[in-house]
């Protein structure tokens, strides 16, 4: 007689897609240091600290990437100008709404006498599950914005926008847009998520509109004030 040798397999291992999306905010900011004339920063961004963090540490390896730092030395006559590498000066307004499908949420700008509109849009979770694992997951929405007083809403350029990939923790995604100044008027914002909600079960893409910032271009220079002016790519730690 003959008999087969007994044994059982094993279920495959479930799926463990990595998260692929990262925040990739830059940052930028004026900071005034004293009031009349320094002579600058005694050992350049190992001198300047963000919180408790240098901005370059001792080794040289830079917290903050692709940053860059200018010290202005605060002259009566200042010799030089700050360029704002992303537009002016700004103002930002908190919206924290949660999106749902083919609902839009409409905000209004304080003010017409901008050049740029920033929407600042979270993702805190974005993934697809089933039995045999986590996947990437992708979710669409649209912008648009039109003068207050007008009718007529001008669709941002690249709408609708897709952001396909994982994450289980926030990533934010911002989109500047160009705008032609206002002085007797104001823009309306809209933002619509194309996507369904999350259903807790198989699909999870949940969207916030964040914020919005209303930037001034031009160049900024200041007597008798001391400052600095910091640009650069914010990672998990800052």
């Amino acid at each position: 007689m003959r008999f087969s040798k007994g044994g059982s397999s094993s279920p495959p291992a479930p799926v463990r897609t990595p998260d692929t999306l990262r925040s990739q905010d830059t940052v930028e900011f004026v900071v005034g240091i004293s009031e009349g004339e320094i002579e600058g920063l005694v050992d350049g961004a190992k001198s300047y600290f963000i919180g408790q963090t240098q901005l370059e540490n001792e080794d040289d390896t830079p917290n903050l990437q692709n940053f860059t730092l200018e010290d202005f030395h605060g002259p009566a006559v200042p010799q030089d100008v700050i360029t704002m590498q992303l537009g002016g000066g700004s103002r930002s307004t908190t919206v924290d709404v949660d999106l749902f499908q083919n609902v839009p949420v409409v905000r209004e700008t304080l003010s017409g006498t901008i050049d740029f509109i920033v929407f600042r849009l979270a993702v805190n979770e974005l993934y697809y599950q089933d039995d045999s694992g986590i996947y990437t997951s992708s979710l669409t929405f649209t912008l648009e914005y039109k003068p207050h007083s007008g009718s007529t809403w001008t669709t941002v350029t690249g709408a609708p926008i897709t952001i396909s990939g994982k994450t289980t923790s926030l990533y934010v995604k911002t989109i500047r847009v160009p705008v032609a100044q206002l002085p007797d008027d104001h823009y309306d914002l809209r933002v619509t998520k194309l996507t369904a909600e999350a259903d807790g079960t198989n699909n999870f893409q949940d969207m916030t509109f964040e914020s919005f910032q209303e930037i001034v271009a031009g160049n900024l220079s200041f007597p008798n004030l001391a400052c600095t002016h910091v640009v650069g790519q914010s990672s998990d730690q800052f």
